[in-house]
């Protein structure tokens, strides 16, 4: 499969993802933007796991077109957690899962989306090596007992830490769980690559059934020691509902600064000069200030998406490329030296 090809599908019969463990993705947003500009990737959902952000940090993260749609950050313990991106123009649903959440067990994370043959809910999951496995696998068979609905399918991605190269009670386990759910696994190449020897510990679950054609190839960027995996489900006359973003902002320019300098000017103040309270005398300014700022700069709701980063210019995309380029033959010849 050809990445460019993915893209290029129609918008309305394709359902494209993108996951990764990032293992920590501070510094990295910039680089991840640039490979996916770089190769043409525009999914409609982006999902990282090990992010290694704590709440408030995540929420404050920007990345392209792209708004955060849901979210798991550890707070008793450090690193962990996982994210989904939506694309601005797909609406979308938050799924609640806190109940469901177990550091380092069942990280987990998922949002609804409306298509208009199903619902699709997209799940981004993530088990520590030290995770309770028992816990897991019972944490993980309440949730899709819960959402299992008629016209409800699921898409279940994540670093999961269970091995399926090799033939294990746990890999079973988990994989008779998901055909009780018409859920198999479709990714069918080593995704980390530990001590010159690949493993696939990262899995995507998809009902097989309900789609034309899946496509599903690895990326290599060098952002992690995981390679992604890149998914496109197509399925015919598939409509999501879509919208346009909205954004909030104030109109200031050099013809509303000079009207609430006027204002300000015009303003005779005496409610601060003839108190004596400190406390009154700010309160009397602060709203005063206030409302002379909110009628010169009213705020406006605008429809249109997010800027791209300026400052990425075409050598730092090329030094991005290389970068990669060289991570691959480093893999490449350990594993011929193997």
């Amino acid at each position: 499969m050809e990445l460019k090809n993915c893209n290029k599908s129609k918008r309305m019969n394709t359902i494209s993802l993108y996951h990764q463990n990032i293992h920590s993705v501070n510094n990295k947003i910039d680089e991840l933007s640039i490979h996916m500009q770089t190769n043409s990737i525009g999914p409609h959902f982006i999902c990282l796991t090990e992010h290694h952000l704590k709440e408030m940090e995540i929420n404050n993260l920007t990345f392209m077109s792209y708004k955060l749609a849901s979210e798991f950050c550890r707070k008793k313990f450090l690193g962990g957690g996982v994210c989904i991106f939506t694309n601005n123009k797909l609406s979308y649903s938050t799924m609640d899962l806190n109940q469901f959440c177990h550091e380092k067990t069942l990280e987990i994370c998922a949002v609804k989306i409306h298509f208009e043959p199903f619902k699709l809910i997209i799940f981004c999951v993530y088990r520590a090596p030290t995770g309770n496995l028992n816990l897991f696998f019972k944490l993980l068979e309440n949730i899709l007992n819960k959402f299992a609905q008629p016209n409800v399918t699921f898409l279940i991605c994540g670093d999961i830490n269970i091995n399926f190269l090799v033939k294990s009670n746990a890999a079973s386990k988990l994989l008779t769980l998901m055909n009780t759910h018409n859920l198999s696994q479709i990714v069918d190449f080593p995704t980390r690559r530990n001590n010159n020897e690949g493993t696939l510990i990262d899995a995507i679950f998809v009902d097989t059934s309900i789609y034309d054609q899946i496509q599903i190839k690895p990326l290599i960027n060098g952002l992690s020691d995981h390679s992604a995996q890149i998914i496109c489900l197509h399925k015919t006359n598939l409509i999501p509902q879509q919208k346009c973003p909205k954004r909030k902002l104030r109109i200031i320019n050099n013809q509303t600064i000079p009207r609430f300098l006027s204002l300000l000017k015009e303003e005779s103040w005496n409610q601060i000069y003839n108190t004596f309270c400190i406390n009154e005398i700010f309160n009397n300014f602060h709203g005063t200030f206030l409302r002379h700022y909110d009628a010169s700069f009213p705020v406006v709701c605008m429809r249109g998406g997010c800027k791209q980063n300026s400052w990425i210019t075409k050598g730092i995309k090329i030094s991005c490329i290389r970068k990669r380029e060289l991570f691959s033959n480093t893999v490449k010849i350990k594993i011929i030296s193997n």
